[in-house]
């Protein structure tokens, strides 16, 4: 075998085998990229599926249902259905000093814990009658249009009441205030109590807090 043929074997040989392992890198940088495409479309599929279901489980929230709840377990009295709007141990002892105020006693535990059988007893305290007939009034549509509403006054025999109601729809607060006005020998007094409600997450109503003026 000459020497020219040698060198020409040889070099086939080695380009056959450059030529192999190109072929292998390639394929591998193939596989590569195809396990990386892989990868990135499967976190892309759980991204999907976890924002759908946090959609999914996104509550729609219609608030004015719930006013209007709020408004008929009042109107009945129903102290079962009332407590739900109420943190045990309610923390604002403001309660404390509305149901002393609304039963004209100096009976005032401000240092008490109040619980579900302090609403049961005092409800109506909380949630007087002139509270009560006032709240029955509020124009749910209307009020849930603007955000605001006001009943016209009802006149009692010592003065007169009427109710104001706020709904905040980036707080998610809804406030009811009660103004009174009272007549005592020709004097007059006024006081203001805000009974400021929260929704939550969940779309639940619940007491906040209670602020009394006046």
């Amino acid at each position: 075998m000459t020497q020219s043929l040698k060198f020409t074997i040889s070099f086939i040989f080695i380009s056959i085998v450059l030529s192999c392992n190109n072929q292998n890198d390639s394929n591998k940088n193939i596989n590569k990229t195809n396990e990386i495409k892989i990868e990135k479309k499967a976190k892309e599929d759980t991204l999907v599926k976890n924002t759908q279901t946090k959609i999914s489980n996104k509550i729609e929230c219609d608030y004015s249902e719930k006013f209007d709840l709020l408004k008929k377990n009042i109107e009945l009295n129903d102290k079962e259905k009332i407590s739900n709007y109420f943190n045990f141990p309610f923390s604002d002892n403001n309660i404390w000093y509305l149901i002393s105020l609304n039963k004209q006693s100096e009976d005032y535990k401000s240092d008490s814990d109040f619980n579900k059988e302090d609403l049961a007893k005092h409800l109506e305290s909380i949630f007087p009658k002139n509270f009560t007939t006032l709240l029955s009034n509020v124009e749910t549509n209307i009020f849930f249009n603007t955000g605001v509403f006001e009943t016209n006054k009802i006149k009692i025999k010592e003065g007169s009441h009427k109710l104001r109601t706020i709904f905040n729809d980036s707080s998610k607060e809804l406030v009811l205030s009660l103004y009174s006005e009272y007549n005592d020998s020709g004097e007059i007094f006024q006081t203001m109590i805000n009974y400021v409600f929260q929704y939550d997450e969940k779309c639940n109503l619940k007491l906040k807090n209670i602020h009394i003026a006046g």
